[in-house]
């Protein structure tokens, strides 16, 4: 059986290697801990990555409302504004029919905008993959009359090679503009008198 590798196959893994290699820290270094290891996840796992920020995003489902997915349309498109009377919709794993083709992310806004976002932690684009999406979210959306945007997520704010309109966008940057989203107080509620403790 012949296991040698193709000269390309072998670099591509090289790459790959060198990408995650200043990830991984030594281990006499002391790790904190983040919201995937109190989960039991690798640090490099995309889904269990793309399925927090999905929840970080929504503001149906995230407690602090519109302002986290405002500021990450503000550094794909600053146009687009989105406010808490909005239809906001976010899917994972999105299907484009008939290919059956997932997308990582699809926000949608008030049946007007439709942003896909494809999220890389590690894996190499696969080939002509972003440039079906393209075609697919044109398709979908795009011959409705939806603005379509583009985002392409990955560590270190690597460029797409095969589509120039995804937006490249790093974990940093993300990181900032979510951190620039102010905590808004939950109001407190107010037990009847019945439901009080305390001398009548």
């Amino acid at each position: 059986m012949n296991s040698s590798i193709s000269p390309a196959e072998a670099k591509k893994q090289l790459d790959r290697i060198a990408d995650i290699y200043p990830y991984i820290k030594e281990e006499d270094v002391q790790s904190n801990d983040t919201v995937l290891t109190i989960l039991n996840k690798q640090f490099h796992d995309e889904n269990a990555i793309s399925d927090y920020l999905a929840y970080v995003l929504n503001p149906n489902v995230n407690g602090v409302g519109i302002q986290p997915l405002h500021n990450l349309l503000q550094l794909i498109t600053p146009s687009v504004e989105v406010t808490d009377a909005d239809n906001v919709q976010i899917e994972r794993e999105y299907p484009f029919p008939p290919s059956n083709r997932r997308i990582d992310f699809l926000i949608t806004i008030n049946d007007e905008t439709a942003i896909a976002i494809e999220h890389k932690v590690f894996a190499p684009e696969h080939k002509n993959q972003t440039s079906h999406y393209e075609t697919d979210m044109q398709k979908a959306f795009g011959a409705k009359g939806y603005r379509v945007e583009y985002m392409f997520l990955t560590p270190d704010g690597k460029k797409c090679g095969k589509l120039q309109g995804l937006a490249p966008i790093s974990y940093h940057h993300l990181v900032t503009a979510l951190k620039n989203a102010p905590i808004r107080k939950k109001k407190r509620s107010h037990l009847p008198a019945h439901g009080r403790c305390g001398k009548n």
